[in-house]
């Protein structure tokens, strides 16, 4: 794994990824910590391949932060289907 420095990213970033997509995963230094560019294959064969749904991060987010989403969607029919909002003439 290649070692860049943050000052070097900025004026190479092309040459950067160009190394992450044929060299294998480019280690970028900096002062707070260091982060890693390495390409989308190398990615999805990190994580599993796929990437969380919506749908998944917003029952994430609200596991996470105790929220309540059958009462923030409101009463339903059925076990998948919404009552539609009320309408005035």
């Amino acid at each position: 794994m290649a070692y860049i420095r943050v000052e070097d990213l900025k004026q190479d970033i092309d040459g950067v990824m160009a190394r992450a997509l044929s060299e294998g995963p480019q280690t970028i230094v900096g002062r707070d910590g260091n982060a890693v560019i390495l390409s989308e294959e190398e990615y999805r064969r990190l994580t599993g391949g796929s990437r969380p749904s919506l749908a998944q991060l917003i029952l994430r987010r609200s596991i996470d932060e105790g929220i309540d989403l059958d009462e923030c969607i409101g009463p339903r029919h059925g076990p998948s289907t919404r009552q539609p909002p009320a309408t005035t003439p």
